[in-house]
């Protein structure tokens, strides 16, 4: 599932995501490699809001983030430092 289609599930309250206790993110699949060594700008600072965002509703859940480095722009950055919310 992408970034986007979790964005979804967190905003409509979906029930599925009461019954997970552990989730992984993958970032940089199908990029930042010789073929694609470019950055999205967009994959890192959606893993952390949706990370936030999932631990405020079940601070119990474990969340992974597997990544090759965190690149967050613009408003996201903050987001990155508050030290009450860090993942």
């Amino acid at each position: 599932m992408t970034q986007r289609q979790l964005e979804r599930m967190i905003h409509s309250d979906d029930k599925s995501l009461k019954d997970i206790h552990s989730l992984v993110m993958i970032q940089c699949v199908g990029s930042r490699d010789e073929d694609h060594p470019y950055c999205s700008r967009i994959c890192c600072g959606h893993a952390v809001k949706n990370a936030l965002r999932l631990k405020e509703k079940d601070p119990g859940m474990n969340i992974y983030v597997l990544y090759r480095d965190v690149r967050t722009y613009g408003f996201y950055e903050p987001i990155t430092t508050r030290q009450e919310e860090r993942v």
